[in-house]
């Protein structure tokens, strides 16, 4: 059905600043409450690009960091971040 797809992430400090930008900007769509995720130390949120999965199949990820406390902070201490497969951070201990 398509000839290439591909994942966009991009790093941001403030996912929903970022989200308000690029509607502003390139006029995405505004997300889902159930496109935001969180994790230990990480916020996500995934756009579509096009109201219409036939012409935008492809999701624009938006990255942030997200405040660890609690039994979560010990357990991101100890272990890197990694975004696709790609290391993005890492402590002294995960280096």
């Amino acid at each position: 059905m398509y000839e290439l797809m591909v994942t966009v992430s991009l790093l941001v400090d403030d996912i929903h600043v970022g989200v308000e930008r690029l509607r502003h900007s390139i006029g995405i769509p505004e997300p889902r409450p159930r496109h935001f995720q969180s994790a230990a130390g990480l916020d996500a949120v995934f756009c579509r690009v096009h109201p219409k999965y036939a012409i935008g199949p492809t999701r624009l990820e938006l990255v942030a960091p997200a405040t660890v406390d609690g039994p979560d902070l010990a357990r991101a201490a100890d272990s890197a971040m990694y975004n696709h497969k790609t290391r993005t951070a890492a402590t002294a201990r995960s280096a």
